[in-house]
């Protein structure tokens, strides 16, 4: 058996005389990125104790560390040690990096496959909505979050051609995450990908703002609930009570829209929207039935005049055609 076989051994039982005996023996850098169940570090980082990992990374010079990418990412990279560390659960270790310096806003790319492998799939799922990149702050337990928010944790910060986190809670009907996001200062105005808004067929567009969206997924559940005669309760409660979660905290109305949405003309804004496929429930968050009422009111008058407008210059005309 290879040093690093044995190394790894001692690793995973957590035999800390013989970790110290072997680690001379192993070479820690480079990571074998694409091989993480092979490599002395990751192993650790995902399997071990605080303890374990103290001792592999106290032989790792800074240098080696910084250029190695162990506490943070660049592009040539799928994992970082806290990232590892993370995604297979192991918060005490996540808890010993973070409090070295390792970057909670780095970027991971794993498989889903791995995911419910590695019985992360209620992290990783709550955020990424079937997608196979997050970051790492994503996959914190609640206790590991409050701790992160003191090393620099970016709420808003988006995987490369990736959503928000508060984006992907929206996505995902969950209002406990959404809550949780804008608690630590996301943006309730972040806007939504191109990749996103393609994938609603272009009913929104790529400037939507979280609102509009949360809007437009409420919108889109009751509008199929009306051709099933099904609707899913729960979720439509939820989504509802997430564009609530985003009005409370001062979400904007006014941002208008650079294109055409959904039969609407480019300038129109959430409440023009709202206002003309919104249900009741939607036009009392808003604060918009009575406006919506008015609105139909002028309207009918509108059409009742011109009807006896109509009906008027009929009725001359018949006058002036009587032989």
């Amino acid at each position: 058996m290879s040093n690093r076989s044995d190394f790894i051994e001692a690793v995973q039982a957590g035999n800390l005389v013989a970790v110290k005996r072997l680690i001379p023996e192993v070479d820690l850098c480079p990571c074998d990125w694409d091989e993480p169940d092979e490599h002395p570090l990751l192993v650790a980082c995902a399997t071990a104790s605080p303890d374990v990992v103290a001792i592999a990374c106290a032989t790792v010079s800074a240098e080696d560390a910084e250029r190695h990418h162990f506490f943070s990412r660049d592009e040539a990279h799928s994992l970082t040690l806290l990232a590892c560390a993370l995604l297979h659960g192991n918060f005490e270790v996540a808890k010993w990096l973070v409090e070295r310096g390792a970057d909670v806003n780095a970027e991971f790319r794993t498989t889903l496959a791995d995911a419910e492998e590695l019985e992360i799939a209620t992290f990783f799922g709550d955020y990424a909505h079937g997608r196979s990149i997050g970051i790492c702050w994503w996959l914190a337990d609640e206790v590991l979050l409050e701790k992160m928010q003191g090393y620099g944790l970016r709420p808003d910060i988006a995987p490369r051609n990736g959503n928000s986190a508060l984006i992907n809670a929206i996505a995902r009907s969950n209002v406990k995450r959404v809550k949780q996001v804008l608690h630590l200062g996301a943006d309730p105005d972040y806007t939504i990908t191109d990749a996103l808004a393609e994938s609603t067929g272009y009913a929104l567009p790529s400037d939507a703002t979280a609102l509009m969206y949360a809007a437009f997924l409420y919108y889109s559940g009751q509008s199929r609930s009306r051709r099933s005669a099904f609707i899913d309760v729960d979720r439509q409660s939820a989504r509802l009570e997430i564009v609530a979660c985003l009005l409370r905290s001062g979400a904007s109305l006014s941002p208008e829209f650079s294109d055409y949405v959904d039969g609407m003309k480019s300038g129109a804004t959430v409440c023009d929207w709202v206002l003309e496929y919104g249900d009741e429930a939607l036009l009392e968050l808003f604060g918009l039935q009575s406006l919506r009422a008015r609105l139909r009111e002028e309207a009918d008058e509108r059409a009742y005049s011109n009807c006896s407008n109509l009906n008027s210059n009929d009725l001359q005309s018949d006058l002036f055609d009587c032989p």
